[in-house]
């Protein structure tokens, strides 16, 4: 199996950039058996100037257990090692602007089939690593998916992004350590 997530958050208010961030992952599983899979390799990219972090890029691999699958539900864990390195958009004088750590990844996807036309899909990813890079890193993606017709979709998602200890910036503010955000979305099938 490949997945492929692409998100990207831009937005201004007053011709003032309040977001500007991206973030694609993906991984290629294996499986072993109908339940057990390796991931070989994950990756993932992540920028948001917001949070101080210019580019941040995450490799490695894992294990993965599909705790149900199911026709209409499905629900699978993952973790593994992974090798991290961070540039920083702004850090104090005489810090440095890149910083790279051993990583632990860990994430979980539910997909719920609720009716015929409503699914809900919950996805997590985590990221434990050094405090030098900020720590811990969380990424939450709730999607309520209905469909309208035959062809048209209307998604209700959630987003919860969350760096546990933000590097700070050269004039000494420090990013928030949250950041949601509510997207609606209109999908059109082919």
């Amino acid at each position: 199996r490949f997945k492929l997530d692409y998100i990207r958050n831009v937005s201004s208010a007053d011709d003032v950039e309040s977001a500007n961030n991206h973030r694609v992952n993906t991984e290629f599983d294996y499986w072993l058996s109908r339940r057990l899979y390796i991931i070989l390799p994950s990756a993932e990219y992540f920028r948001d100037p917001f949070q101080n972090i210019d580019n941040r890029a995450t490799a490695g691999g894992g294990v993965g257990f599909d705790l149900i699958d199911r026709s209409a539900l499905e629900w699978n864990v993952s973790a593994g090692p992974a090798y991290q390195k961070t540039w920083f958009d702004s850090v104090p004088v005489g810090e440095p602007t890149s910083r790279d750590a051993v990583a632990f990844t860990f994430g979980t996807r539910f997909d719920w089939e609720i009716t015929r036309r409503i699914d809900l899909s919950f996805e997590y990813r985590g990221q434990y690593t050094s405090r030098a890079v900020g720590e811990t890193f969380h990424h939450t993606v709730t999607t309520l998916s209905l469909e309208l017709t035959k062809r048209f979709d209307l998604d209700v998602s959630f987003v919860w992004d969350r760096t546990q200890d933000p590097i700070q910036q050269n004039g000494g503010a420090v990013p928030k350590q949250d950041d949601f955000r509510l997207i609606l979305g209109l999908g059109v099938r082919f």
